[in-house]
């Protein structure tokens, strides 16, 4: 399922407006740029309005007026996964029965917190190297929501193969940068000189060069 990779400086105006949106509230003072599109999926990085830098994926408009994002926030132990749609009306702090399934994968059971038309989920430290390969070596997510009239969502994952080396590639250097530093570098353990090597005693009548 690989797709090449297209390198892109910027999001075109209707993308990036809809990232902004996806964010969540007050996002439009956030800074995040397009780093590469692969099939229907963008990955992204940049600043959130907190100030923390973050990156991401996204695809919208599968189904339409909806979009999925996934993101890692610097200094985090997890991913979060958020879902989006316009028509949505979510009490802020409702708890919502999610389940995802990447193509025959076990689906991923989670309650989601919503807040007007989003979802937000997280995958946890030890979860996140199986939620991703799952979701780049598959052909289509499946999302149901067990509460409430929402149809099923099938999102298409064309792209997900290359477009996850950029992300994780983000991500392992945005870990990198939060990793703790010490204003010293330990020195390295010693070890005894070894004992000066002996040589044999010459034979009596013999030469004792040839022992040297």
């Amino acid at each position: 399922m690989t797709v090449p990779l297209r390198l892109r400086n910027r999001f075109s105006g209707a993308a990036l407006a809809l990232l902004i949106v996806g964010l969540g509230p007050g996002a439009a003072r956030a800074a995040v740029h397009t780093t590469a599109t692969a099939g229907p999926w963008n990955a992204f990085r940049g600043t959130a309005t907190d100030g923390h830098p973050l990156c991401g994926v996204s695809t919208f408009d599968d189904p339409p007026g909806s979009a999925v994002l996934i993101k890692y926030f610097r200094g985090d132990t997890h991913l979060v996964v958020q879902l989006e749609k316009q028509s949505w009306a979510i009490p802020r702090g409702s708890h919502v029965p999610v389940r995802l399934r990447f193509d025959r994968y076990s689906a991923w059971t989670a309650r989601a917190t919503g807040a007007g038309r989003f979802l937000e989920l997280t995958v946890g430290d030890h979860e996140i190297r199986r939620f991703l390969r799952e979701f780049r070596l598959s052909y289509r997510l499946t999302v149901r929501f067990p509460a409430g009239n929402e149809p099923r969502w099938h999102t298409d994952l064309t792209g997900t193969d290359a477009i996850t080396a950029d992300f994780a590639d983000c991500v392992g250097k945005m870990r990198a940068a939060s990793a703790p530093t010490q204003p010293y570098v330990a020195p390295a353990p010693t070890r005894p000189s070894p004992a000066p090597r002996q040589n044999p005693a010459a034979q009596p009548g013999g030469d004792s060069s040839s022992y040297r």
